[in-house]
């Protein structure tokens, strides 16, 4: 479907972005980028993971879903921090200065699927009113 594809291309699109910044030491001019690239992440991490699971999710309650994309967005997000871990170094550059670096990445990540859970939920809505 068009939410697996869009989800898809966006997330491919990040990591590049991220690649790129890392690499070329962007980050040092746009420190605040990694904000909204974690809050994009999470979401369409968690979209495209609901997407790729709909037609098993979708007799299960709403709750079930939306738990479904969190848990997703979680292990993602975890995932993630473990490839900037290992992106850093390789290319030789510490990117995950401290904890609070981290959490804050993590919980942005969150965040997204907390984005993405509203948009599931706005599906629901949708195909029950249809």
């Amino acid at each position: 479907p068009k939410l697996i594809l869009v989800s898809v291309l966006i997330l491919i699109m990040l990591v590049c972005i991220e690649f790129l910044f890392m690499t070329f030491h962007l980050f040092d001019y746009a420190p605040h980028l990694g904000i909204l690239l974690h809050l994009l992440g999470g979401c369409f991490s968690g979209l495209l993971l609901y997407g790729l699971a709909m037609e098993s999710l979708i007799k299960t309650p709403i709750l079930v879903q939306l738990i479904f994309v969190l848990g997703t967005v979680a292990i993602a997000a975890v995932t993630w921090e473990g490839f900037e871990w290992g992106l850093g170094m390789v290319i030789n550059r510490k990117m995950q200065g401290s904890i609070n670096n981290v959490m804050m990445d993590l919980f942005t990540g969150m965040m997204g699927g907390f984005m993405a859970c509203t948009w599931v939920y706005t599906l629901h809505i949708k195909k029950e009113q249809d």
